[in-house]
């Protein structure tokens, strides 16, 4: 059974929840100390959706990562050497939500520290968790880039 997990304190923002939520597979997953995996399931994730649907997922990478991020690329690259393309992109800190979430998970950072990587200012809109997981099933590659770079 899958559930979406994002810890409490950020659950109420929408950016949040699309941005640094993952997918939770059966029971007994460690969120808190498989995050860092269980994020990159999600981008790869991510990514092999916005494959299959034909998503324009280059033109996405080079807008939100830069030309680096796809210049290198073969042609048809699978989600693993796109991820490993978006992991080396320098031109644009995709990961720094992700980094912030890390480090206050490790109790090295604070939560004003998540909140401010990813421009939280919005109101809390608090959801179910059916709608939690539903978000992120729904989530695109393209708005899943708009939201860690900006």
């Amino acid at each position: 059974m899958e559930s979406a997990w994002l810890p409490e304190e950020l659950k109420g923002y929408p950016v949040a929840r699309k941005a640094l939520g993952v997918v939770l597979r059966g029971p007994g997953a460690k969120p808190v100390e498989d995050y860092r995996w269980l994020y990159r399931d999600k981008v790869r994730a991510l990514l092999e959706k916005a494959q299959e649907s034909r998503e324009p997922y280059l033109e996405e990478l080079e807008t939100y990562l830069g030309k680096q991020a796809v210049f290198w690329l073969p042609s048809n690259p699978d989600a693993d050497v796109l991820l490993g393309h978006m992991e080396e992109a320098d031109e644009v800190n995709w990961r720094g939500p992700y980094l912030a979430l890390s480090l206050y998970l490790q109790k090295r950072g604070s939560l004003q520290d998540v909140k401010d990587a990813l421009g939280l200012e919005e109101e809390q809109s608090p959801v179910s968790e059916a709608e939690f997981l539903e978000e992120l099933n729904n989530l695109s590659l393209g708005e899943f880039l708009e939201m860690v770079t900006e």
